[in-house]
């Protein structure tokens, strides 16, 4: 184990330096009953390393572990313009207690990532910090223009104390998230979380903020994450823009807005292609699949079987649900639109209005759709259980072409509309 003041607890890389890990163990060993002994510590930035300046550095199965950082970057602090690569090998069971990403701090550099599992880290801590909810990447907090690709990579079981509990992205940065083979979702985020209590500020598995942050997602799972606010996996604020294909959001879980994805902003961007958003849910707020405040474009796409006021972990009605909205989608404001083709809105259910999709002021175009079998619950008060398949209110704008809207069943008025 080693420890260090100023970044580096385990070794410290500075300008134009070259490495090569090759295998190794970077941190500590696992004991008997799962703990670990002997991390490296740094009561600044990446205790298990410090990469800084114009470096290069190659890791391959390397496992970095058990590192213990006061400030950001529990397992590896990485600042540009580095060019960093990860073959194989883990990021696992990190920790940063006062600042941002308990596995890595990616920051102005190219970091690259094949075959690595990233798992079991931890940002933040409560107890020390004065402002908790802005403890941010359980896996990886990404920032300053860093550009991010991760190839057939598993990403679970990651903790953020506030906001994204696998990623935190923000400050233009970009990532590529995929696998190697198209249609085989080899690369998965699941079972990541924002912790309960009142700080937490959302995004369960991805929290994008930022004029021209983007996250491309390709033949990837997203499920199991759990927000205790909003956006069960995918939190997308401000001009961030979010790119999904070939992907499957399902059995996240959301205190409030969004259990499987949520648009904050007027100007945040979705857009999917090819994409099963299916079995999420809110427990006390709207928007069991989606819920939109910006534009959602897509063609192809499945919302099936997602709800609000519902408790995924009991399997049971959440306490104080009812009038919840929008159990497959919500489109919420003036500028907040989805626009889609070949679609299937189905099986959805709202403790409330609208069960397959509520509008208020925005805007629904659907052509080549079905919306069928979707409900509303409200334990038999009318006024607010109507709408079965879609439900529009205020200036709310539906445009719907060439589809069927069948089997769907409301507790008041407009079975279908």
């Amino acid at each position: 184990a080693g420890s260090a003041r100023d970044g580096g607890g385990g070794l410290i890389e500075s300008t134009h330096s070259t490495v090569n890990f090759i295998g190794g163990l970077i941190g500590g060993d696992r004991n008997p009953d799962g703990t670990i002994k002997d991390g490296n510590y740094a009561d600044n930035n990446g205790a298990g390393l410090a990469i800084k300046g114009n470096s290069t550095v190659n890791f391959i199965d390397t496992v970095i572990r058990g590192n213990f950082a006061e400030d950001s970057g529990g397992g590896v602090n990485i600042e540009g313009p580095s060019t960093v690569t990860f073959t194989n090998g883990g990021v696992i069971d990190n920790f940063s207690i006062g600042e941002h990403g308990g596995g890595l701090r990616i920051a102005d550099a190219t970091v690259s990532f094949d075959g690595t599992s990233i798992s079991n880290n931890f940002a933040g801590d409560r107890i020390y910090s004065a402002n908790p909810g802005n403890l941010v990447g359980g896996a990886m907090h990404v920032t300053n223009a860093a550009k991010v690709a991760l190839v057939d990579v598993i990403m679970n079981n990651n903790q953020a104390e506030g906001r994204g509990g696998a990623i935190f992205a923000d400050r233009n940065s970009v990532i590529d998230f995929s696998s190697s083979t198209p249609g085989t979702k080899i690369s998965e985020i699941s079972g990541n979380t924002t912790i309960d209590g009142g700080t937490s500020l959302g995004g369960g598995a991805v929290y994008l903020t930022h004029a021209g942050t983007t996250l491309n997602l390709t033949d990837a799972t997203v499920s199991g994450n759990r927000s205790a606010d909003d956006a069960g996996a995918i939190f997308i604020q401000s001009a961030s823009i979010a790119n999904l294909t070939r992907v499957e959001v399902s059995g996240n879980e959301a205190q409030n807005q969004g259990g499987g994805i949520f648009l904050e902003s007027d100007q945040s961007l979705l857009n999917l292609d090819t994409v099963e958003i299916s079995g999420n849910a809110t427990r006390v707020s709207n928007g069991g699949g989606i819920q939109t405040n910006g534009t959602v474009t897509g063609n192809n796409i499945l919302i099936q079987g997602n709800r609000t006021g519902f408790d995924l972990e009991n399997g049971q009605v959440a306490s104080g649900s009812n009038d919840r909205v929008g159990g497959g989608i919500y489109i919420a404001g003036a500028e907040a639109s989805f626009v889609a083709t070949n679609v299937v809105i189905a099986d959805n259910q709202t403790y409330g209005r609208g069960g397959g999709v509520f509008i208020s002021d925005g805007k629904l175009d659907l052509t080549n759709f079905v919306i069928r079998n979707n409900e509303t619950n409200s334990d038999g008060n009318v006024n607010r259980g109507r709408g079965g398949g879609v439900y529009s209110e205020s200036i709310g704008t539906v445009f719907l072409e060439n589809g069927e809207i069948s089997g769907n069943r409301a507790e008041g008025h407009g079975g279908g509309l």
